[in-house]
């Protein structure tokens, strides 16, 4: 169940200046660049010049994720990107396969979760409007489709999945106590 984030508009052309402008708004330079250090455990970058080339800090990464580090340095030194750069390209906002109208969306969703890409979503809505729209505009269609149910069988995703609730040690007490006068319940603290 991956994480997706989502844009709804009336039009693929309104939804994609949606999905521009919210992710635009949602940028912080400072963040991203502190978020820059996390494969390269957790290296910080604010000790270096923002306009100088991208430093050569792969040997920091060993103790962190390697491989995503190295797609960074790699992106930097491929486009003889600045260390400022390099943060703004890997922070800037980047479309996603889920913007567009009511439609579009729905559309989106189905093929990937026919194609077996997934087995359901988590899904990222990063304005209420946004989720207003995706409630009312994209799920119904989904509902349409057989793709989401109105109505479940419980009230739990654990009644629905089918798992058995596991057994609480103070509810089993009280029901042992029930059962025998003298017993001495535990009180949860």
């Amino acid at each position: 169940m991956p994480g997706v984030r989502v844009f709804v508009g009336g039009t693929d052309k309104e939804a994609r200046e949606i999905e521009h402008e919210l992710q635009a708004a949602d940028q912080d330079f400072d963040r991203a660049l502190g978020e820059l250090g996390r494969p390269f455990a957790w290296h910080d970058f604010r000790q270096y010049d923002l306009d100088a080339p991208f430093p050569d800090v792969l040997h920091v990464a060993e103790r962190g994720f390697r491989t995503h580090a190295e797609k960074i340095v790699k992106l930097a030194r491929d486009n003889h990107y600045t260390l400022r750069e390099t943060v703004q390209a890997i922070s800037g906002p980047k479309p996603t396969p889920f913007a567009g109208s009511p439609e579009t969306v729905a559309s989106e969703m189905q093929r990937w979760f026919e194609g077996r890409a997934l087995d359901g979503y988590n899904i990222h809505i990063g304005h209420p409007a946004q989720f207003r729209r995706f409630l009312d505009e994209v799920v119904p269609i989904l509902r349409e489709r057989g793709l989401v149910r109105a109505e479940y069988e419980s009230s739990t995703l654990r009644g629905n999945l089918g798992i058995p609730v596991p057994e609480n040690r103070y509810t089993r007490a009280r029901e042992e106590a029930a059962d025998d006068p003298v017993a001495v319940v535990p009180v949860a603290g």
